[in-house]
This record gives C-alpha cells, structure tokens and sequence, in this order.
C-alpha cells in the first residue's frame, strides 16, 4: 500500500513507500510510486512543481516566441495601469498581464484553457515538457 493511501485490500503485501516527505523544491520530475503489485499513483505540485507561482505565471511560458514583442506591451500596460491606479493587487499583477495579452489574441478574451486548445498559448513549449513526461510515465503512455 502507499503510505497515506486507502488500500483496497488490507491484506495486500504490497511494500509501504513513504509520501510524507513530499516535493523537494526543484524536484522538476515530480513523484511516481508503484507498489509491488504495479499500482501507480502521482504526485505533481501544480502548477510547474518547482515554483511557488501562480497558474498564469507558468503559462506566460507557454506564450510563442513570435508574440513576445506583445507580451512585453502587455507587461507595459499592466504596470502602466498600476500606477495609474488600477485596483489589481500586485499579487495579480501576472494574470492582468496574461488577460491584457490574451485579449489582443483572435478571439479576445479567451480563457487560457481554451488559449491552449487553440494553440493561441503554446503547450508544446519546453516548460511544458516535464509535466508531459510525468503524466506519460505516470499512464504508461
């Protein structure tokens, strides 16, 4: 059984694997446990398993290259916006900065699940490679 887990036989033999520990910081591969009778489960910290960011931070890298000279004029505008008083905590500072970008975008205002579906944001893009490879791995994909 896996540590912290449910078993759904407890008499099952299966070696214990400790998940107390968690995600060491910088643990871009995320966790994959198996058991002795190769039941699989997955541990990966959202959203990049590395930072301790926002959602929209990870997904500005997954804006393409060819659309950087309007990301940065979104970054502009946001800040821009910010000392001119707009009411976004700076905290949030990164998704007035994806929601400005994404507005520019065909369609505007799209929500970034949807911006991935249109491969408006790219998530082919190589921070996107660790969580794939970990899912794969994780499925046996």
């Amino acid at each position: 059984m896996l540590t912290g887990m449910p078993s759904a036989d407890p008499a099952s033999s299966a070696t214990d694997v400790n998940v107390d520990s968690g995600i060491a910081q910088g643990d871009a591969a995320g966790r994959l446990l198996v058991d002795s009778h190769a039941k699989r489960a997955g541990l990966w910290v959202m959203p990049d398993n590395r930072r301790e960011v926002k959602l929209e931070d990870c997904l500005r890298d997954f804006v393409p290259p060819s659309q950087e000279n309007l990301w940065t004029l979104a970054e502009q505008s946001a800040r821009s916006a910010l000392a001119q008083g707009a009411s976004v905590r700076e905290g949030d500072r990164s998704n007035a900065e994806l929601y400005t970008w994404l507005a520019w975008q065909d369609a505007p205002g799209q929500q970034p699940g949807f911006a991935i579906s249109q491969k408006v944001l790219d998530a082919h893009s190589s921070h996107a490679q660790p969580f794939v490879d970990w899912f794969r791995k994780l499925y046996d994909l």
